[in-house]
């Protein structure tokens, strides 16, 4: 969820860290591949955590718990924003994540209220860039790709949207070079810039 959060690259930046203090020996691209099986769901959380060396006596749920509760850091403005948004559109999560971490932080966060509908990689076992997550959220939502404003902090998300026909927001967190071929129809770097553009791009809708 790395709009939802302030870490946008939570994998590389937050969990293969993490992991690799717990297990030094681990390499980082063994770590990002037992990743993308808990995000597909191919493997639990809990099989996660085997897979990078800890038994679970000692693995599960503590060290998973100390990871999301300490590492993952909800944005402070997106509550707030995401109220006022809720009031006026219906708002949907789409997200590559592990399904128990997702169903863990939208409790947590109480994230859940702001959502009408949720679609996790490791849920429906497809992640973001691949088109027919797009499309099972569509059929949720039961919404056409014109209706929507997507919003994600990677290129690949957004072209992919875009395709689809959806209107895109970038929303840079970091340093950002150029985007070469292709153009969001929108980039916000705070999320109290975002409800002017979304008024705007849902008007060229109309």
């Amino acid at each position: 969820m790395g709009v939802v959060f302030l870490d946008g690259d939570d994998t590389n930046e937050l969990l293969v860290p993490y992991v690799r203090g717990l297990n030094p020996t681990l390499d980082p691209e063994q770590i990002r591949q037992v990743y993308l099986q808990a995000s597909l769901g191919e493997i639990s959380a809990r099989r996660f955590w085997q897979e990078v060396g800890f038994p679970v006596s000692e693995a599960h749920p503590d060290l998973e718990k100390n990871y999301l509760d300490n590492h993952l850091r909800l944005d402070p403005e997106f509550p707030e924003i995401a109220a006022r948004l809720a009031g006026a559109y219906r708002l949907a999560l789409l997200s590559n994540d592990v399904a128990e971490w997702s169903d863990y932080l939208c409790r947590k966060h109480r994230l859940n209220g702001f959502f009408g509908a949720k679609i996790i990689s490791g849920v429906v076992g497809i992640r973001k860039p691949e088109p027919r997550i797009y499309k099972k959220l569509l059929a949720t939502i039961r919404a056409t790709p014109g209706d929507c404003v997507f919003i994600d902090d990677r290129l690949p998300n957004l072209r992919s949207a875009a395709h689809l026909g959806m209107k895109t927001i970038h929303f840079r967190r970091g340093p950002f070079d150029c985007y070469g071929e292709f153009y969001p129809d929108a980039s916000i770097t705070r999320f109290p810039e975002l409800p002017p553009v979304i008024e705007v791009l849902s008007g060229a809708n109309e």
